[in-house]
């Protein structure tokens, strides 16, 4: 399964790695370009375990073929 995961905070990142831990084919999308750039450096960190590899786009450059997307950011 191929999941888009919009935003690169707290949250989403929580998700994103038990998503891929799962086995799903994830994409990160957001605005911060040097989290993005950062996490297609070292990874996706959550806890103590491993570092996760993981695709991280800018949102504006993510495509379509997702099975399904998820949204995990701020409202205001």
């Amino acid at each position: 399964m191929r999941l888009a995961v919009l935003g690169t905070g707290a949250l989403a990142s929580l998700l994103a790695a038990r998503l891929l831990r799962s086995g799903a084919r994830v994409t990160l999308a957001g605005s911060w370009e040097a989290g993005l750039a950062a996490l297609r450096l070292h990874g996706l960190c959550v806890d103590e375990d491993p570092p996760l590899p993981v695709e991280a786009v800018p949102a504006r450059d993510l495509g379509a073929g997702f099975d399904a997307a998820l949204v995990a950011v701020k409202s205001y």
